[in-house]
């Protein structure tokens, strides 16, 4: 994950607004390529005007997504030529959502299915805003119950362990300056 990547704001915005239902998605094209550039030294990745998702679903199951879609807050675009592309009202981002199966629309990419076939998920940060941002969370999981504090502190384990997240932690966090704190929190809850 690169934190200097022009279009994780836009891919957290659609996530978030999808709700559950971007469990069922797989965000496929250029809203992603930063989360899977792991050189520190890459370029930046290029900006993006749109987030793409895919989903393996035949025609019914499509539709049925495609109104769960609509009542999350999005709107089809009508005015563009592109017949997969919706709006999130709010944020005034693109989302197009495209089937694996081209019958289901006309059109698809043969490398759609593999896409959905090899997808891995990526936490993009909610819960470091609320380590960021609660000054007193540290102390609230010293006094939590057992299983919760070792749930909070293997997860953080888990994140400090990579080699690459100090490198993307400022990228990650709503001032990038904090960092260094964030990363403190996180250090004294995964003890």
């Amino acid at each position: 994950m690169r934190a200097n990547d022009p279009n994780l704001p836009y891919l957290r915005h659609i996530a978030e607004a999808l709700g559950d239902l971007r469990e069922q998605l797989v965000f496929v094209g250029g809203a992603v390529a930063g989360l899977l550039v792991t050189d520190p030294l890459a370029d930046s990745v290029r900006a993006t005007r749109d987030v793409d998702a895919v989903v393996n679903a035949n025609r019914a199951m499509f539709y049925r997504i495609e109104q769960a879609v609509a009542q999350r807050g999005f709107a089809r675009d009508v005015q563009s030529d592109v017949i997969c592309r919706w709006i999130h009202k709010d944020s005034g981002v693109l989302f197009d959502l495209m089937p694996v199966q081209p019958e289901v629309l006309g059109f698809s990419n043969h490398w759609y299915p593999y896409a959905v076939e090899t997808a891995e998920s990526v936490e993009l940060s909610a819960g470091l805003n609320i380590v960021d941002g609660r000054e007193e969370l540290t102390n609230e999981m010293a006094n939590a119950p057992p299983d919760l504090r070792q749930a909070v502190a293997s997860a953080f384990q888990k994140l400090l362990s990579d080699p690459d997240f100090a490198n993307v932690l400022p990228g990650l966090v709503a001032e990038p300056e904090r960092a260094v704190l964030v990363m403190q929190r996180l250090k004294a809850m995964s003890a």
